[in-house]
């Protein structure tokens, strides 16, 4: 068939031609994979040193409550030791009366709603029971499913007990006020009367 011949030869040079440019191109694709995953290593080196730096205690769970991340302020707030808690199911920093709240969390992190600034009590390794604030979020992969749960817990018993010593004082200070037959007066800073 005439006209083969020079066509395959024409097809044969066109390659021999692209074969170069592939060859290039090649060690670029690498090049750029090489970058990406370098900082994808270095975001994730930044993002595990903030983590482990964090005053507030940093827990990562898989979705049926199994800890498998622990900060060293988790360690300091809880008493166990990462080698202790990993592993280990969330219901372990759980006192009795609160069991219910875990599957109650696992569902709404499920539904994929972020629970922020619950407080609620907690128990150390020593049985001691404190009360924190816990943020928690779900993880996501990339896709958008969810892979785990992020909690954030910070000690705020040292918090509420203040806030409660003020409390009884401002209350103890009103019955005084209102109990009493003599005359007070409050004034401000500035010398205005505030209350009779």
């Amino acid at each position: 068939e005439p006209g083969v011949l020079p066509r395959a030869f024409v097809q044969a040079i066109d390659d021999v031609k692209a074969k170069p440019a592939a060859l290039q191109k090649e060690p670029q694709d690498h090049r750029h994979t090489i970058a990406a995953r370098d900082h994808h290593a270095a975001r994730e080196q930044l993002f595990s040193a903030a983590v482990e730096s964090s005053n507030d205690a940093i827990i990562t769970m898989s979705l049926d409550g199994t800890i498998n991340g622990w900060n060293s302020a988790a360690e300091r707030l809880f008493g166990y030791t990462a080698t202790e808690a990993v592993g280990q199911n969330i219901t372990l920093l759980v006192p009795d009366d609160r069991l219910s709240e875990v599957p109650d969390t696992l569902r709404r992190i499920g539904w994929v709603e972020s629970i922020g600034q619950n407080e609620t009590v907690r128990v150390r390794k020593d049985g001691r029971r404190i009360e924190v604030s816990l943020s928690i979020s779900p993880i996501r992969a990339p896709s958008g499913a969810i892979i785990g749960i992020s909690k954030v817990v910070r000690d705020i018993t040292d918090a509420n007990r203040t806030r409660q010593v003020l409390w009884q004082q401002t209350e103890e200070l009103r019955r005084i006020f209102e109990t009493s037959q003599d005359l007070i007066m409050v004034m401000d800073l500035r010398g205005f009367l505030v209350q009779i």
